[in-house]
């Protein structure tokens, strides 16, 4: 018969705490002495130089005599990496020495927002994923082996206590932002010590455990160290305070050295505006009419075989609706554009994990329409900069291909024209939605026509340049097939 991990852990462990409750109860009187003592341990969420900067947490204690709740102040958020400690003056303990009278209760709290859910994931936990579901690349043969129980903790996406191909399946899903959350809880809060002295059993029977080893009682209220005499909390303090949490999905570092490296910042997302040497630079500062198609393409230059791949782009949804994406060169990988966020993403590994087979050149083509005037192209497209481009070899390691997103074409709903002035001489800026003829007339500021003349307009933008500059005001009139576009410029 199965027994769930909670149930391996605590077999006799909650009924014998009920039993010495009651036993407590009826023995000993009222009125315990409590005092204060100081807990100085190592910060439940550091441990192995792993750190989470975005948790907050806090310990109470009851009396098991008669159920007195003394519960602290919340300690602060932690904080840098690298080493912290817990240090706590505020906790009542009672006075008994060789009685269990104190059962503490801790409760981790964090950020569930969509964003933590994505922080830390990428295509390299999907392959580390599929790699433990093929049996190519056992969680057990990955350093550092001690997490091999956090690893199956992580993958449970479903919070069904197995490990199955849909929790892949989900993982992806946040990362490609079609959900922003799951059934379970971003964050898994461990007790170290009994996680790891029990952790053979996640090599041998992993879909015998409840993958989420925290104590509940009652709900998700928090971790229960039940029963405890002062001397061994105040002599033990790394036993009772000495805690691991680990995160839904992030199996393994960007660097496959380790497991929850992003907190450290190492890891894929980043919370800075920083983007990669090898992403493209910014797109042009150009000025997009309503109604206008503008085109895209993402290139990219290698010479070996690639694993997986990630990247994401900056749509801004108030400026434009996504028309059309499209895939070449043997490209096609999972995507998704979230409207809400922005961002259009991409996401790509075989379940084989043999290798994409992506040849050098465009593997991808955008065509967005712009809903109102764009003032600035580069401000509303280009790559999104909280998120790395993230292309790894057949080893899992990162690779730095050459990945480039370009302009293609902008192709404006509407004729539109203005004037510019360049090396000395007014230029006719004329955008067309076909190809066409029309009159291009230039008028002074007393409607006199100066010059006129019949082009071939190119779907597009078009340049033409009139032979004078002279001071004043001037008017262009471009008379399409169907359409009528003028412009002003003033010249001093």
């Amino acid at each position: 018969m199965k027994t769930t991990f909670n149930q391996f852990l605590l077999k006799g462990f909650r009924s014998g705490m009920t039993a010495l409750f009651i036993t407590l109860w009826l023995s000993t009187s009222y009125g315990q002495v409590m005092t204060k003592v100081t807990i100085t341990a190592e910060s439940l969420w550091r441990n192995q130089g792993y750190g989470v900067s975005n948790h907050t947490f806090d310990i109470d204690t009851y009396n098991s005599n008669n159920f007195m709740n003394y519960p602290c102040d919340p300690d602060p958020t932690t904080g840098a990496c690298s080493s912290e400690y817990y240090t706590t003056s505020d906790l009542w303990l009672t006075t008994a020495t060789n009685v269990a009278y104190n059962t503490l209760k801790i409760r981790p709290y964090c950020s569930q927002s969509a964003t933590d859910y994505r922080n830390g994931l990428s295509s390299l936990d999907l392959v580390a994923m599929q790699g433990q579901i093929n049996g190519t690349t056992l969680y057990s043969s990955r350093n550092p082996t001690d997490d091999v129980p956090y690893r199956f903790i992580s993958s449970d996406a479903d919070y069904n206590n197995l490990f199955q191909q849909a929790d892949i399946t989900m993982v992806q899903n946040l990362i490609l932002g079609t959900r922003n959350d799951l059934t379970r809880p971003n964050w898994a809060w461990v007790h170290k010590d009994e996680v790891e002295v029990n952790s053979v059993d996640f090599y041998t029977y992993p879909d015998m455990y409840d993958y989420v080893i925290d104590y509940n009682w009652p709900g998700i209220d928090g971790i229960i160290l039940a029963n405890n005499t002062k001397p061994q909390i105040t002599g033990d303090h790394d036993k009772y305070f000495t805690f691991r949490t680990t995160k839904v999905g992030d199996i393994v570092g960007t660097s496959g050295s380790g497991h929850n490296t992003w907190v450290c910042g190492t890891g894929t997302y980043l919370t800075s505006e920083e983007v990669e040497s090898r992403s493209s630079s910014d797109l042009p500062s150009k000025k997009i009419m309503s109604g206008s198609t503008v085109k895209f393409k993402v290139d990219i230059q290698h010479d070996v075989d690639i694993l997986s791949m990630e990247f994401f782009l900056n749509i801004d949804n108030k400026d434009f609706d996504v028309k059309n994406v499209s895939f070449t060169n043997n490209f096609t990988p999972r995507w998704y554009y979230n409207c809400d966020m922005g961002v259009l993403a991409i996401s790509d590994f075989n379940l084989n994990l043999s290798s994409l087979e992506i040849e050098s050149g465009t593997i991808m083509e955008i065509e967005l329409y712009a809903k109102r005037d764009v003032l600035n192209l580069g401000s509303s497209v280009g790559w999104n900069k909280n998120r790395n481009i993230e292309i790894s070899g057949m080893n899992e390691t990162l690779i730095n291909p050459n990945i480039n997103l370009e302009l293609v074409s902008i192709i404006p709903g509407n004729l539109y024209s203005e004037i510019r002035i360049n090396n000395g001489s007014f230029v006719a800026y004329i955008e067309s939605s076909k190809i066409e003829k029309a009159n291009l007339r230039w008028y002074n500021n007393q409607g006199i026509l100066i010059s006129s003349s019949v082009v071939n307009l190119n779907q597009g933008e078009n340049f033409f340049v009139a032979n004078f500059l002279m001071p004043g005001i001037y008017f262009l009139q471009v008379q399409g097939e169907n359409q009528l576009s003028i412009a002003k410029t003033i010249n001093w």
